[in-house]
């Protein structure tokens, strides 16, 4: 099958890629999580009993940990196994 050029030569959408490289990481913000209309909509549903409701709301505040899959059929799945282990968590055993 051959690709025509102009196909071959465009992104795949989606594509983060730009000419010339990587983009440049966008510096972290502080993320608010705080919203009027989800704590509305989540009271009214009567799923917390009213003296849980403060507690409910703090543990859904608190931060996740961030997880990474790699698929162990994947032909790079050790080199990536082996960055994510050494870049992200040198100290605990994957």
């Amino acid at each position: 099958i051959q690709v025509p050029r102009r196909a071959a030569a465009m992104p795949i959408r989606g594509s983060k890629k730009k000419r010339g490289g990587r983009q440049a990481r966008k510096p972290q913000v502080d993320i608010v999580m705080h919203n009027e209309t989800f704590e509305a909509y989540y009271k009214a549903q009567n799923i917390v009993p009213e003296g849980e409701w403060d507690a409910f709301m703090a543990a859904l505040r608190e931060q996740l940990p961030t997880n990474f899959r790699v698929s162990a059929i994947s032909p790079n799945a050790d080199i990536l196994a082996g960055k994510v282990r050494d870049e992200y968590s040198p100290d605990e055993d994957l």
